[in-house]
């Protein structure tokens, strides 16, 4: 997923979670102070609450793509999502997987797979020919 946890907003009320102290000038140590509102990439409880969030959000797609969302919730570790299956199946986890997550603003890329209808890198590629 492309920048997974800067896609998760922080609630207004958990942000000071989040606050950094930053010096704006270092002769003066004039100090300012910054809270950010999306998760932050390395801290300590990140994985936990993109994991949260993705469990949450595949339950309002389980009665619709039950087989996809139990495949995302196998096959997901952190930002990144491992599966495998017959050429047929891939395609559709494909499509189902890139809908379901769109809806929370998640955005898959990378695909790599002997389906070359799925594999990102071999239609980079015929682009780049035509």
């Amino acid at each position: 997923m492309v920048k997974a946890f800067l896609q998760i907003i922080v609630q207004e009320c958990d942000r000071d979670a989040q606050r950094i102290l930053w010096y704006d000038d270092l002769c003066n140590r004039n100090i300012l102070e910054y809270r950010f509102i999306r998760v932050i990439f390395g801290a300590t409880p990140s994985p936990y609450i993109l994991g949260a969030t993705l469990q949450k959000h595949l339950e309002g797609y389980q009665s619709i793509y039950p087989e996809t969302v139990q495949m995302l919730r196998d096959d997901t570790y952190v930002d990144d999502i491992q599966g495998g299956g017959d050429s047929k199946d891939v395609v559709q986890f494909r499509e189902e997987a890139t809908t379901i997550l769109a809806g929370a603003g998640f955005q898959l890329h990378k695909w790599h797979s002997n389906v070359l209808l799925v594999d990102t890198d071999s239609n980079e590629k015929e682009e780049e020919r035509t």
